[in-house]
């Protein structure tokens, strides 16, 4: 049996008939039919009966046709697969990365650059919606960030992740210690402005349970916002990848927040301009990668 022969039969089975498959497939009727007849041959079944209209499949013809069918189509896709590949490698791929997927994800993304996949990354970091911008202008192949409803951009889920109150708290908890929503008025904060989504999210949600959030700063993640939860008593609420680092080395503690959890989704933001091959490869590979990490949230 080989691809030809399978090909052939699914061509007769789908056309209803020898003539109509032949000027499909622009061979020979007499060809086509002993391509099918050894098919049969080796099978040990006859597959189709001919009748005045055509043929028609038997019921071991039936079956064989689905199984058919899964072959040509992994085929196919192996082809699209290797294919993306070979593109990837003669170009650059270009991807945004917001905070918390570049903290966790940033340097396995710049590994896949010496493998012997060959894939040619070059790494942005952003905000989610500066990245949603870059993206939809053509400056970005892809983006890992905070999903934005209101954008038309293709957008495919990775995880969902947690919300956490981060700081210096007593030694007794842990990573996975959680915290209700209400508690959170008890602690001196420092937030990110309300115009990033965590902020907003994190306002609405507590604004919907009567909670009072005690923010003494508000500031971008980085240098000062944590020094601020490092050396001065205050804490913040982020996805635990800001902080991990900081977590894992027992400097900081994070609690995820309850009562209700608090999650935000992170997608993969896709250009106009990507082929599907290679968007199917790259998103492939990073869902791959986010497999492996700890404490990403919730898998899409």
């Amino acid at each position: 049996m080989d691809i030809r022969q399978i090909r052939d039969f699914v061509a007769v089975a789908r056309s209803g008939s020898f003539a109509a498959a032949s000027r499909r497939l622009h061979l020979s009727q007499p060809g086509l039919g002993y391509q099918i007849k050894e098919l049969e041959l080796e099978l040990g079944v006859e597959l189709l009966t001919r009748h005045s209209r055509g043929v028609a499949l038997t019921a071991a013809g039936a079956i064989f046709l689905e199984h058919a069918e899964v072959i040509l189509a992994s085929i196919r896709q192996a082809k699209e697969s290797v294919a993306a590949l070979a593109e990837a490698q003669n170009r650059e791929i270009s991807i945004g990365l917001s905070p918390t997927p570049a903290q966790l994800l940033g340097p396995k993304l710049m590994e896949l650059t010496t493998t012997e996949r060959g894939l040619k990354l070059r790494l942005h970091e952003g905000l989610s919606s500066e990245l949603h911008a870059e993206v939809a202008s053509g400056n970005l192949d892809l983006a890992i960030c905070l999903e934005d409803p209101a954008s038309k951009l293709r957008s495919i889920p990775l995880y969902r992740e947690y919300l956490y109150l981060i700081g210096r708290m007593n030694t007794q908890a842990q990573r996975g210690d959680t915290i209700p929503l209400v508690e959170l008025a008890n602690y001196p904060l420092v937030l990110a402005p309300r115009s990033l989504a965590p902020r907003a999210k994190l306002e609405n949600v507590a604004a919907e349970h009567g909670v009072k959030l005690h923010v003494e700063q508000e500031l971008e993640t980085g240098g000062l916002r944590r020094s601020l939860v490092m050396n001065k008593g205050l804490y913040t609420v982020g996805a635990f990848g800001i902080f991990a680092d900081e977590i894992q080395q027992g400097h900081l503690h994070a609690q995820r927040i309850v009562e209700p959890e608090i999650m935000l989704s992170v997608n993969v933001i896709c250009s106009a301009g990507l082929s599907l091959q290679i968007e199917t490869l790259i998103v492939s590979t990073i869902r791959s990668l986010v497999s492996t990490l700890p404490m990403v949230g919730k898998l899409v």
